[in-house]
């Protein structure tokens, strides 16, 4: 498994709108994902989800967002900036996150890694 990672999210839609990442799909149209000092893009990134998966010991953004964590047929929702000490698996099918991103926005989010 793959140990945390930061992405930054860019949004050009003025309005709302959720992200799902790392699940097996396309981006929502005028959402791009950049992965700032790596080696990946986004869809690379979003393989090795499927392929080797994720793990996180919570998640750390610049502004408050709602998060939902999906992780098989079970669903929590946060409402944070910060949310520490929460073991978060990504396989990129059932257990992934979904983003509610502000209009015109660009979010750093980070999948803190487990030490």
């Amino acid at each position: 498994m793959i140990n945390g990672f930061v992405v930054e999210i860019n949004k050009a839609i003025n309005q709302m709108q959720l992200v799902a990442l790392f699940l097996n799909q396309e981006l929502p149209d005028g959402v791009t994902i950049r992965i700032p000092n790596a080696d990946y893009d986004y869809k690379a990134l979003s393989l090795l989800a499927s392929t080797k998966g994720f793990r996180g010991s919570g998640i750390n953004t610049e502004q408050e967002l709602e998060i939902t964590i999906h992780n098989g047929a079970r669903t929590e929702t946060h409402i944070t900036m910060f949310l520490p000490e929460k073991e978060i698996l990504i396989d990129g099918v059932s257990s992934y996150l979904v983003v509610n991103i502000p209009a015109d926005s660009n979010v750093i989010f980070q999948l803190m890694p487990v030490l």
